[in-house]
């Protein structure tokens, strides 16, 4: 349990500072030049505030509102509601 704690008091801190604590990138930042931090992507910013524009939108009907909106994933695709789903739960 202790070790636990200190893991996560470990993260918690690494993530105050906006350094990067796992392979995957959250969803609207890029690595910067250091390797270590984050830095705001504008175009996937832009992209989450569009997802918390419509809070009582189902997440299909979001999907191809966001499509329509010319809006894309990282890969350049259109958005899955699977995707959008994860961006809602993590704010």
């Amino acid at each position: 349990r202790a070790v636990g704690e200190r893991t996560k008091a470990a993260l918690a801190h690494l993530r105050a500072q906006g350094r990067r604590i796992s392979r995957f990138l959250p969803y609207g930042f890029t690595l910067a030049a250091d390797g270590v931090s984050l830095e705001p992507d504008t175009q996937e910013q832009a992209a989450t505030q569009a997802v918390r524009a419509h809070p009582a939108l189902s997440l299909r009907p979001l999907a191809a509102l966001l499509a329509q909106q010319g809006y894309r994933d990282r890969a350049g695709h259109p958005f899955s509601p699977g995707s959008l789903a994860r961006m809602r739960r993590r704010g």
